[in-house]
C-alpha cells in the first residue's frame, strides 16, 4: 500500500463528515440565491430564517438516516442520485408539513420555496456527479483501491475478474484468483489470507454450490474481510432484491454491519463526548481508587497490557493495577480461571466491582476503544480462539468496547467463549446509538458488580 493510498484510506471516515457538513451547506445556499432571485436583497419577515434554521435541523438527520454517505463504490451515478432526489424531497415535504402545523404555510412564497427546492436538488446532484468524477479519475490512477481476492468457479471467477480490470474507475484491485476442487482452494486460500492484507473475498459460484458457499463463509469468519458473494446470472434472478450492482455485477454482502460510512462517525462523536463527561464525573472516584492502588502494594498505578483491536491492530489498554508487579513475569500470560486468585485484596475488589476498566476511558478518548463494543483480547488468545471458535475474528470489524452486549448478559471472565462471541455479532450486526445508550444504562444497573467478573 502505497503513502497516497494509505492516506486516502486513513482519512475515509473524514471524507464522510466533510461531504455531510456540504451538503448542510448546500440548502443554506440555495436559500439566500432563491431568496434574492424572488425578493431581492431586502429580508422578510423571521418565519424565512425559522426554514432556514429547520432546514439545516432536518438535513442533519435526513441525509445520514437515507444512506447518503455510505460506500457507493462500483454503484451506478443514477442510484446515487436516486437516493439524493429522495433526501431533498423528504426535506422540503418535511419543511411543507412543519409550516403547515405551525399555521405559517400563507405566510411563505411558492414561487420561492418551488425555487428554492429546485436549485437545492440540482446543486447536490451536481456535487455528487463531481464527486464521482474526482474518484473515478483517482482510482483509475491507482489510489483508494480496495484490495480483493475471488474464489470459486472457474468460469465464473474470470468473468468477475475481467470485468473488474475493465472497471478500473471501481477501484477494487484484484490481487488472486483461486479457482478449482474445494479443498485446494480452501487451503491455499487461508495461506494467502495469513499473510497478505485483503480488504473483501468475492465469492463466485453459483446457488447449487450452497454446500461449498457454506464451507468457505465459515472458514472466512476467522478474517477480518468484508465477504461478498457473486452468484451467476439465474441465481440473481432467484435472489431478487438483496443483490446490489457493482461495476454491472449482481453482488451480495454476506458480512454487513450498520457501524460502517457515517454511522462509524457518529459511533465516535458519542464514545469521545461520553469518555469526556464520565472522565469529568469519574474524577474524584478514580482519585480515590488510584490512592487505593499504591497503598495496597508496591508499584505503579497503572498497568498496560495489549490487547487487539479494530482490524486486529495492536492497542495498549489501560487499566488500574490489581496484581502484585511481578505476578505475570512469573507465570506469563493465562486465561483467568473461575476461583483463581492472583490479585491483592484491594484488586480484587476493583475487579469485581469493574473498577479497574475505568482508564479505558482514556483509550477511548484518544480514539482506541469505544464506550461499547466486544471486549479485546491479549495476541496469544486471539491465534488460539480464532481456530478454535466459529466466527471470532468478526469481533475486530468493529472498536474494542469497555461494555458490551455480552457483559450485561453475563457472559465475562472465565464463561462460554461460543455465547459470548454469539452476543459480541449481534451486538455488530444490530448496532444502533440507542442500543449503544441501552447497554450503557444496563452496564450502569447490573454490569459492573457480576459474579463472573474478575
Amino acid at each position: 500500500m502505497n503513502l497516497e493510498e494509505g492516506f486516502v484510506r486513513q482519512h475515509e471516515r473524514l471524507f464522510a463528515t466533510l461531504t455531510w457538513l456540504a451538503d448542510l451547506l448546500v440548502p443554506v445556499a440555495t436559500f439566500y440565491v432563491s431568496y434574492w432571485v424572488v425578493f431581492g436583497i431586502e429580508l422578510k419577515p423571521e418565519s424565512y430564517i425559522s426554514a432556514l434554521v429547520c432546514s439545516v435541523g432536518v438535513s442533519a438527520v435526513y441525509f445520514p438516516f437515507l444512506s447518503l454517505y455510505r460506500t457507493r463504490r462500483g454503484e451506478s451515478l443514477l442510484a446515487e442520485l436516486r437516493m439524493v432526489s429522495i433526501a431533498v424531497f423528504l426535506l422540503f415535504v418535511t419543511l411543507s408539513l412543519v409550516a403547515v402545523m405551525a399555521g405559517d404555510i400563507e405566510s411563505y412564497s411558492r414561487s420561492w420555496f418551488f425555487i428554492w427546492f429546485c436549485m437545492t436538488l440540482l446543486l447536490m446532484s451536481c456535487a455528487r456527479f463531481m464527486l464521482r468524477v474526482l474518484l473515478r479519475i483517482l482510482r483509475s490512477s491507482g489510489y483508494n483501491q480496495r484490495h480483493i481476492v475471488i474464489v470459486g468457479e472457474p468460469v465464473l471467477c474470470q468473468e468477475v475478474k475481467d470485468t473488474l480490470v475493465q472497471q478500473a474507475w471501481t477501484g477494487l484491485n484484484v490481487l488472486e484468483v483461486f479457482d478449482g476442487e474445494i479443498d485446494g482452494i480452501s487451503r491455499d486460500l487461508q495461506q494467502f489470507l495469513d499473510y497478505r492484507y485483503v480488504d473483501q473475498v468475492w465469492l463466485a459460484m453459483p446457488l447449487r454450490s450452497e454446500a461449498a458457499l457454506h464451507r468457505l463463509s465459515k472458514q472466512l469468519a476467522r478474517y477480518v474481510v468484508d465477504v461478498r458473494y457473486v452468484p451467476d446470472s439465474r441465481g440473481a434472478i432467484l435472489l431478487g432484491k438483496s443483490i446490489e450492482q457493482v461495476a454491472g455485477l449482481p453482488v451480495m454482502n454476506l458480512s454487513e454491519t450498520p457501524i460502517d460510512g457515517f454511522n462509524r462517525f457518529l459511533k465516535e462523536v458519542e464514545d469521545r463526548l461520553l469518555a469526556l463527561v464520565f472522565l469529568l464525573i469519574l474524577c474524584p472516584l478514580m482519585v480515590v481508587v488510584a490512592t487505593g492502588v499504591k497503598l495496597s502494594s508496591p508499584g505503579p498505578i497503572f498497568y498496560r497490557q495489549e490487547r487487539l483491536g479494530v482490524s486486529s491492530r495492536s492497542i495498549r489498554m489501560f487499566k488500574f493495577r490489581t496484581m502484585p508487579v511481578d505476578t505475570e513475569s512469573r507465570s506469563g500470560p493465562v486465561w483467568n480461571k473461575k476461583g483463581e486468585v492472583r490479585a491483592t485484596p484491594f484488586g480484587h475488589f476493583l475487579r469485581s466491582t469493574s473498577l479497574d476498566e475505568l482508564p479505558q476511558l482514556f483509550n477511548v478518548l484518544i480514539g482506541e476503544m469505544s464506550i461499547v463494543g466486544p471486549r479485546p483480547e491479549r495476541p496469544m488468545f486471539v491465534e488460539q480462539f480464532k481456530h478454535e471458535i466459529p466466527g471470532y475474528m468478526q469481533k475486530h470489524r468493529v472498536k474494542a468496547g469497555i461494555t458490551g452486549w455480552a457483559q450485561i448478559n453475563g457472559w465475562r471472565g472465565d464463561t462460554d467463549l461460543n455465547k459470548r462471541i454469539e452476543h459480541d455479532l449481534y451486538y455488530i450486526q444490530h448496532w444502533s446509538l440507542l442500543f449503544d445508550f441501552k447497554i450503557i444504562l444496563l452496564t450502569i444497573t447490573r454490569g459492573l458488580i457480576h459474579k463472573n467478573a474478575g
